[in-house]
């Protein structure tokens, strides 16, 4: 791992680890959602819900904003977000 001008660099190793380590966070609720930015907006039984309410050539949240989707834990989150391409349009 180097670091250059404040921004961490791994290599596939380093990254495999590291995010197994955040993974392991995030189950054992030592960090949450919130700390990548990511902001819990609704809950849905199933995914057709969420397309419903929330329909991508519609949906004027922001980008982060999530929805949980299932009946029980563990849900399955659904992050509104693009591509790094300027000027893409959001998806689910």
């Amino acid at each position: 791992m180097i670091t250059i001008d404040g921004k961490t660099f791994r290599n596939l190793e380093e990254q495999v680890l590291w995010n197994q380590e955040q993974i392991n966070l995030i189950k054992t609720a030592e960090i949450t959602l919130a700390d990548f930015g990511i902001k819990v907006i609704d809950t849905f039984a199933n995914v057709a819900a969420l397309y419903a309410k929330y329909p991508e050539d519609e949906f004027t949240g922001d980008f982060g904003d999530a929805c949980a989707v299932g009946t029980e834990a563990p849900y399955t989150y659904y992050v509104w977000t693009r591509t790094t391409i300027e000027g893409n349009k959001g998806y689910w």
